[in-house]
């Protein structure tokens, strides 16, 4: 089957964690060797995220091993099949709306580019390359660097570039990187790459490539921040910034809800004025999605009219999440009421990408909740790990078929 009639799966993190428990059932057993054997004959394309990995990565080491159980089971479904980071995502879903045209962003990049712009970080590279310049010339610094992250990062290592220094300065072929690799993620392979740039071998370009190839390897990256968690680095903000934000946003978008005071929840009757206007359930969703792209689109500098309808087909994503979070919060005030949990905020980060695939593996609670909003995108949302082969039979069933 061609790569874009394939149907496009997202499974749920627990997935990953479920499937390769050495004390799995046999249903489950059955289920994942069903998804390797799709994955095999090219039949569906399954993809994974950033927020796969971050949740993935473990905070203690004794939980390395499973950890490494995991993501070895991703790649083996996977591949380097992706879905882009979340701010490469929002940008897309923004330039769509400026420009009327739903539709035109790639979500889905078969090359393993799960991480964020890589313009919005100084490589290890750059990193070398700045503290060689201020050796030489410290007011040569700022043109290492094309943005103000950039330079951030460089200032951080060249304001004290006397250790890296030392290391590049290592008699005979003998370099010693450590300092900077405790910070990036570079495989031993691909740092011997970092390495031959240092002696002049390979350029620049080609170290960048090798700090990318690391990158792309979700089960090195895994091992990697199990290692450095604790760590505040450079890497760790650039990766897991984007969907920390949106937490965040999120978090912030349900207190501003609940200020609200809405008391009618049938949506029937008056409720009390905000964002500027009188709202109810039915109506809050859209007031809070035209406020966060608004937002949005004033951190870029930009302005831009736009519809509620302008939004649902341009900003799929923002849209889905937003009205996603509201219909949870809605949940917490019936007379069934639920507390919301933190792992409320983690979904929340994940339903972003439903819109953008065939068939997207949530929770029970979650489920009912994203499918409703999903529907008019033509997601399939399963709530059971075990649903999952046979709504993927079902997608092939309707896949249009070629001579």
């Amino acid at each position: 089957m061609e790569l874009k009639d394939r149907p496009v799966v997202y499974l749920d993190s627990s997935d990953y964690s479920h499937m390769s428990d050495p004390r799995a059932n046999p249903a489950v057993v059955a289920v994942r060797d069903s998804l390797l054997n799709f994955a095999r004959d090219e039949a569906a394309t399954f993809v994974y995220s950033g927020a796969h990995i971050s949740e993935m990565a473990p905070l203690d080491s004794q939980y390395t091993q499973a950890a490494s159980e995991r993501v070895d089971l991703m790649v083996a479904i996977c591949g380097r099949s992706t879905l882009i980071s979340h701010d490469r995502l929002i940008e897309g879903e923004l330039r769509q709306l400026q420009n009327r045209s739903p539709g035109d962003l790639a979500a889905v990049s078969g090359d393993g580019e799960w991480f964020p712009n890589i313009g919005n970080i100084a490589t290890p590279a750059q990193v070398l390359s700045a503290a060689r310049l201020r050796s030489m010339l410290d007011s040569r610094i700022k043109e290492s660097a094309t943005n103000r992250k950039q330079r951030r990062t460089l200032n951080r290592y060249t304001s004290n570039s006397t250790r890296l220094m030392k290391g590049l300065s290592a008699s005979g072929r003998t370099i010693d990187l450590s300092d900077l690799l405790r910070d990036y993620p570079m495989s031993p392979r691909d740092a011997e790459v970092l390495k031959r740039y240092v002696l002049g071998e390979v350029s620049q370009q080609r170290a960048d490539e090798a700090f990318l190839n690391s990158l792309r390897d979700p089960r090195w990256m895994v091992r990697w921040f199990a290692q450095h968690h604790a760590r505040l680095t450079p890497v760790g903000e650039w990766v897991r910034g984007p969907a920390a934000r949106i937490a965040e946003r999120m978090k912030l978008l349900m207190d501003k809800a609940a200020r609200l005071g809405l008391q009618d929840l049938s949506g029937q009757g008056p409720t009390q004025p905000g964002l500027g206007a009188s709202v109810d359930w039915q109506a809050l969703p859209d007031v809070l999605l035209r406020d966060v792209i608004e937002r949005l689109v004033k951190e870029q500098g930009n302005a831009v009219v736009f519809s509620v309808d302008d939004a649902n087909n341009c900003c799929p994503g923002i849209s889905t999440t937003i009205r996603v979070m509201i219909s949870s919060l809605r949940n917490s005030f019936s007379s069934m009421s639920r507390i919301p949990k933190e792992s409320d905020f983690a979904d929340a980060v994940h339903t972003m990408y439903a819109p953008y695939v065939t068939i997207f593996r949530t929770d029970r609670y979650m489920a009912p909740i994203v499918s409703k909003q999903v529907s008019a995108y033509g997601t399939h949302v399963v709530r059971r790990l075990l649903d999952l082969p046979d709504a993927i039979e079902e997608a092939l069933a309707r896949a249009p078929r070629r001579r």
